[in-house]
């Protein structure tokens, strides 16, 4: 249901200060993304209702990390600092990282971010 999704979304937000941020429900191939050049959490909205709580806050928190990195950096710094990254994986100037997302070290942070504030969150926004 949008409405509970809604509830938790905007919690979160103003948790981490990210206030200002909007989020849109649009058909999309994930749960959810930050577009950091609008600043706009999109939320797939093919899901009505939260079929996998563990999975669309672990979403959510990492996507929010995204959020504030561009927060903390600016969007623009923020997007070519992530770029560099992907491309010097690509280019192979880190040993054993191959992969320009999965490897990338800012979506690694994301991922921390979002597996140790999982259980933070998850009797919270029942």
């Amino acid at each position: 249901m949008k409405t509970k999704k809604n509830k938790i979304i905007s919690t979160l937000l103003q948790y981490y200060k990210l206030n200002n941020t909007k989020y849109v429900y649009k058909p999309l191939k994930v749960s959810g993304n930050y577009n950091v050049d609008t600043g706009v959490f999109e939320i797939d909205s093919s899901d009505k209702t939260i079929k996998n709580k563990r999975e669309f806050l672990e979403t959510l928190l990492h996507e929010l990390h995204h959020a504030m990195d561009a927060k903390r950096y600016g969007a623009k710094k923020f997007k070519r600092m992530y770029e560099i990254e992907q491309n010097l994986i690509s280019q192979g100037h880190y040993k054993n990282k191959t992969d320009p997302y999965w490897d990338n070290k800012y979506e690694e942070k994301a991922r921390d971010f979002a597996k140790k504030n999982y259980s933070k969150w998850k009797n919270k926004l029942k």
